[in-house]
């Protein structure tokens, strides 16, 4: 049977479904946004996590601080490589550590930032048009119960959310 398929009158399965179903929504969602709102800007979903965070935090991060930042579950090549084109489009840039001369920092461009307005934008635009069939009511109730589950998991599993930054600004 399909985790679609859930009996919504069985509490044990509802409570197996709900996590299998953010998995899936996750992906769906990555998936999505990279066809809809990220690959017309030549972004992924991880790349414009990465510079989200950056222009969140305000300040240029460590490769490591930025990882984290970010929530990104990418190895320390994957990271580089995104940065790597990210650097090479203009958007951020390298500057030397002032502490530690084997550390890179990264920092977002002013063409980075206008970027995110312009990608920001149009997430806004996609979700608003998306949504249109949700009642507000629906749309309240996902979230919350979303949250709750997002804060009590992370806890859960010892996750600093107030270092992540994920969000559309």
């Amino acid at each position: 049977m399909s985790v679609l398929d859930v009996n919504l009158e069985d509490r044990a399965a509802l409570e197996v479904a709900l996590p299998a179903l953010m998995i899936v929504a996750g992906e769906l969602a990555e998936k999505a946004g990279e066809l809809l709102i990220f690959g017309k800007f030549d972004l992924t979903v991880a790349k414009y996590g990465l510079l989200t965070s950056l222009a969140h935090v305000g300040r240029p991060l460590s490769m490591t601080d930025l990882k984290e930042s970010a929530m990104l579950p990418r190895s320390a090549s994957h990271m580089t490589q995104m940065v790597d084109d990210l650097e090479a489009r203009g958007l951020v840039r390298r500057l030397a550590s002032p502490s530690d001369r084997r550390v890179w920092m990264i920092e977002i461009t002013d063409a980075g930032r206008a970027l995110l307005t312009a990608v920001d934008e149009q997430y806004a635009a996609t979700m608003r048009s998306e949504s249109t069939g949700y009642s507000t009511e629906d749309l309240r109730v996902t979230v919350e119960v979303l949250r709750r589950f997002i804060i009590e998991a992370a806890a859960e599993v010892g996750l600093d959310l107030g270092k992540m930054q994920h969000e559309p600004r």
